[in-house]
């Protein structure tokens, strides 16, 4: 039963992290558009939503792989890798949008717009990796 619950929470905490880095990878896409309410509203929501459910999907995850014993399959290692990328990916992310709330950015780099490309890949990839297990 604790698996369970601790699953659930995992899940949970993924869903809520994901969906605020889409948002976040949207709103960091749109900078030239200037700083509005949006770009405040993300990034406030990204302080207090996204990055605990960051936190807390690592925790609940570390939790299951310890459970499971999951840390010697190759799938859990391909899939932190991608876990990886995503959070280093926010981090940088919640940076520029910081940053552009003191001073707008003249324009969006090519990088900056294939970020919510690079994350439904990534979630794809890291569902795949889960459901199917290859490796």
């Amino acid at each position: 039963m604790f698996y369970l619950a601790l699953k659930a929470a995992h899940v949970v905490s993924v869903i809520v992290f994901v969906g605020g880095l889409i948002a976040q990878s949207l709103a960091v896409a749109n900078l030239w558009m200037g700083t509005g309410h949006l770009h405040l509203a993300v990034e406030r929501w990204d302080r207090r939503v996204t990055t605990p459910a960051m936190l807390a999907t690592w925790l609940f995850g570390m939790l299951l792989a310890m459970q499971g014993a999951f840390f010697s399959s190759g799938w859990l290692v391909a899939k932190l890798m991608i876990v990886v990328a995503l959070s280093g990916l926010h981090g940088i992310q919640a940076g520029l949008l910081r940053r552009s709330l003191i001073e707008p950015p003249a324009a969006t780099g090519y990088l900056q717009t294939l970020a919510p490309k690079v994350v439904t890949g990534g979630v794809i990839l890291i569902v795949t990796l889960v459901v199917i297990k290859p490796f």
